[in-house]
């Protein structure tokens, strides 16, 4: 990971008070698969909601796909809730309320997928005998790691954590990694 940092994109927030919208602006527009994004933003500045609003709806609208993975079940969930609101504005197959069921591991919604990090390979797995998942990988224009610091954190312990932080360049190397 460190041997690849010079490599990133880092947008870094300027001042505290001013959100992650404001601050990448349109930038986003021109992120490039050649070099990963970090969003380095303090808790609260809406680093989730530029997501979860603009970048998924960024996507759908070039006809693409996002992943959104992050560390915690509770988390994975309200950003379902917040993705399944902003989605069902434009794809009205989806509920804007999604119920238990809905919100399981991890669903697709029109063009965004949440899942933990842990359910990571079992969603990669799905995807060689399920059409609907190979086909949303394959339009995969946007891979989201929230919290990636959770990756190198638990690696040395969590063999899992290990595995991920070694394969997702190479998973993820056509995709635009943030």
């Amino acid at each position: 990971l460190r041997e690849n940092c010079h490599h990133m994109d880092k947008q870094q927030i300027p001042s505290e008070g001013t959100y992650v919208s404001d601050a990448v602006g349109n930038d986003y527009t021109k992120w490039s698969i050649k070099t990963p994004v970090l969003l380095d933003a303090p808790t609260g500045s809406g680093k989730s909601t530029f997501i979860c609003q603009t970048l998924i709806r960024h996507a759908a609208k070039e006809g693409n796909n996002l992943l959104l993975v992050s560390n915690r079940a509770a988390l994975v969930r309200q950003q379902k809730l917040k993705v399944a609101e902003v989605v069902s504005e434009y794809d009205p197959s989806i509920s804007p309320n999604p119920d238990d069921n809905e919100l399981g591991e991890y669903a697709i919604w029109g063009n965004a997928c949440i899942c933990t990090y842990h359910s990571l390979f079992s969603l990669l797995r799905r995807a060689e005998y399920e059409p609907r998942y190979a086909d949303f990988l394959h339009r995969l224009r946007y891979a989201v790691f929230d919290e990636v610091h959770f990756l190198y954190a638990d690696a040395g312990f969590a063999a899992s954590c290990g595995k991920l932080l070694q394969q997702i360049p190479a998973i993820f190397f056509n995709c635009i990694r943030v």
